[in-house]
């Protein structure tokens, strides 16, 4: 018989997120792929899967909606329910617990228990409304840990009493996922630097490719450029790859797409160099498209920042994806094996940036298109939700056949 999950945490109908997230200082886009592509590759598996969660809002006024609603939904055949929750800080963390408790209460009730909850993301609310839910029903729950909670907004200035208020929730969600059944990640770093959950039975998923939306590149008809998409942080290294494109005389174009704390800066790099386009936040059409004409795919981590042995970079699935070539700084939360199929920024600096942009540019374009196609080929295979999540079914499916 299929497994039966319960999945809480942050999917909500795509009409419903997208109306929102355009409004919303820090946008979940990237979370909530990954997120997406596991309840595909469970549901491709043929687990059965039942759906709560809640929108991945920023809190007041980094998002000026205050209240956000309930409503059932269906993503194909998987029935979803949208809890509601107030989005003011603490009441937001108060409204989510309460309101996630009771609906997974109120699904064990209507449609019997489940074999496991699977919690996204380690949120407190959820962890802890699935933590007394195990006690109450005795359903086990398991979590994902995209990014480890002492570097959650890595790179955003807060006040001291927020990082008062983040150190006691960090410990809250290390005790909480130590209790879990089970713990998948997305780098091996953060199991073996947790202590706390270094026993846990585990897998890694670092990330997974949206195959079904994979069209072919297509020609750039004006001059080359370079594009980097995604959050605009300073711990991201977009700052310094705008500086040093500034800086150079490279004849290409660099184009930026997304929102955060260095919007205005870039705008104002745009305004000077007309090397420089920033296109704002896009939507995901035509974000594609534009990403398709590339020469280039940028990520420009800097590879010394600790953090980035918990990360794995989000969009580089997604730059695969493309058939595009792309250039990357050498992160450890990359696995080795995707290496060969990328060009590598062996130096993290404005120099070793320009000069891989450089001689990226110097390459023969049917070079371009034969590391491109090689990219493409090796998610088809290999990171497909499928093939990528079966993994974390069989971790899923550990406790049943132990009958514990």
């Amino acid at each position: 018989m299929a497994i039966q999950v319960l999945m809480l945490g942050f999917l909500v109908e795509p009409e419903y997120f997208n109306e929102r997230t355009v409004v919303d200082r820090y946008p979940q886009v990237a979370a909530r792929k990954l997120e997406l592509g596991i309840l595909d590759g469970l549901v491709s598996n043929g687990a059965r899967i039942r759906v709560v969660g809640s929108f991945p809002s920023s809190t007041f006024p980094k998002n000026h909606q205050l209240f956000f609603g309930c409503r059932r939904w269906w993503y194909g055949s998987v029935p979803c329910l949208r809890i509601p929750f107030i989005n003011l800080p603490a009441v937001k963390h108060a409204t989510r617990f309460v309101t996630s408790f009771f609906a997974l209460l109120s699904e064990v009730l209507r449609y019997g228990r489940p074999d496991t909850v699977f919690v996204y993301s380690a949120h407190t609310p959820y962890l802890l409304a699935a933590f007394l839910a195990r006690k109450i029903c005795g359903v086990d729950y398991f979590v994902m840990v995209p990014d480890l909670p002492q570097h959650m907004n890595h790179g955003l200035k807060q006040p001291p009493l927020w990082r008062m208020v983040k150190t006691i929730d960090t410990k809250i969600i290390t005790k909480l996922v130590a209790r879990a059944n089970g713990v998948a990640t997305i780098t091996k770093y953060v199991l073996s630097d947790v202590p706390e959950w270094e026993a846990l039975p585990s897998v890694v998923i670092e990330g997974i490719a949206e195959v079904q939306s994979m069209p072919e590149r297509v020609e750039c008809a004006g001059k080359p450029y370079f594009l980097y998409s995604g959050s605009l942080n300073e711990a991201y290294g977009v700052g310094e790859l705008v500086r040093a494109f500034a800086d150079s005389k490279l004849d290409a174009e660099l184009w930026i797409c997304g929102s955060g704390p260095l919007s205005e800066t870039i705008r104002s790099y745009s305004e000077s160099d007309s090397r420089i386009k920033y296109l704002g936040f896009l939507s995901q059409d035509r974000l594609a498209t534009v990403q398709r004409a590339a020469i280039g795919l940028l990520i420009t981590r800097p590879s010394v920042d600790p953090y980035v042995r918990y990360s794995f970079p989000s969009k580089l699935l997604e730059y695969m994806g493309t058939g595009v070539p792309v250039l990357t700084t050498r992160l450890p939360g990359i696995p080795g094996e995707y290496y060969e199929f990328l060009s590598i920024i062996e130096e993290c600096s404005p120099r070793g940036i320009i000069d891989a942009l450089g001689a990226h540019l110097s390459r023969e374009a049917d070079e371009h298109k034969q590391q491109g196609r090689k990219a493409l080929k090796f998610v088809k295979e290999f990171k497909s939700p499928k093939v990528a999540v079966t993994p974390l079914l069989h971790l899923l499916e550990s406790r049943r056949r132990r009958g514990d």
